[in-house]
């Protein structure tokens, strides 16, 4: 039987993954009551140096990782006889679209490092994810509205292109067929939705209305050249990946009202 390393498993996009496979074990960077049978240890991803524990230090068939892309590439360095083993790593759509920004220079890093491996990897660009805990935009913006804040943001009309996460997770899937070639592939919404309709869905799923201190996507360009914090905004406007081709087969199942239905269901959201 095949065996599947998971790299970060305290996520949604992890929990969707997990009963995919049966002879498994997962790597876990936060304290987690892992479903029944599976074999998982505790580690800090961001230092943790695997030599000094080689207990899980074995060959896998199959390695899928969740974590950010700057501390799951080092698993390139803990494990042996990578050469032949289909990995799969979660980075971001942002690191091709936003070329010159530094913030993406460690995630730009870790996928060159990945790209000039031993290894059969596809590395996953997926736009701005919606579930737990990568509900940063449309959770942020769905908790605004419920309690009545005004919302500040980049241009009403700029573009986004959430995907949900288990279409994410689906993907993943996906690409651990060694039919599908080494690469890199985006990972799309099921459609991209200005920022005036995506709170029309919340105001809709909520019956509240949202309150909007609109900032106009030129000026806001343009003082990002000065303010080191207004990319952070600008990043909150990118949508689709031009860069990177689609992953064969993939397309997005989930609309945006299912996302904001599933993070509405499932308990307090982000402030």
């Amino acid at each position: 039987m095949p065996r599947t390393l998971i790299v970060g498993g305290t996520s949604q996009i992890a929990a969707a993954l997990i009963p995919q496979f049966d002879n498994l074990r997962v790597l876990t960077g936060r304290p987690w009551t892992p479903p029944d049978g599976v074999d998982h240890v505790l580690v800090d991803l961001s230092t943790y140096d695997a030599r000094d524990n080689r207990d899980w230090l074995e060959p896998y068939d199959l390695i899928l990782c969740i974590a950010p892309i700057m501390h799951s590439a080092r698993i390139l360095d803990w494990l042996p006889a990578l050469r032949g083993t289909r990995a799969v790593f979660l980075s971001s759509n942002n690191a091709a679209l936003l070329p010159d920004d530094p913030y993406y220079d460690p995630i730009r890093a870790a996928e060159s490092t990945i790209r000039t491996a031993s290894v059969d990897a596809v590395i996953l660009h997926p736009t701005a994810i919606s579930g737990r805990p990568g509900c940063q935009v449309l959770g942020k913006l769905i908790s605004s509205v419920r309690q009545g804040r005004p919302i500040m943001l980049p241009g009403v009309r700029m573009r986004q292109a959430l995907v949900d996460y288990r279409d994410v997770a689906r993907a993943v899937f996906m690409a651990s067929s060694p039919s599908v070639p080494a690469g890199t592939y985006s990972v799309n919404g099921p459609a991209t939705l200005t920022y005036a309709e995506i709170l029309a869905a919340i105001e809709t799923a909520t019956g509240r209305t949202a309150r909007v201190l609109n900032l106009p996507a030129r000026p806001l360009r343009w003082a990002g050249r000065i303010a080191p914090q207004i990319p952070q905004l600008r990043r909150a406007g990118i949508h689709r990946d031009p860069v990177q081709p689609s992953l064969p087969g993939y397309h997005a199942e989930f609309s945006v009202m299912d996302m904001i239905v599933t993070l509405t269901r499932d308990g307090p959201l982000p402030s």
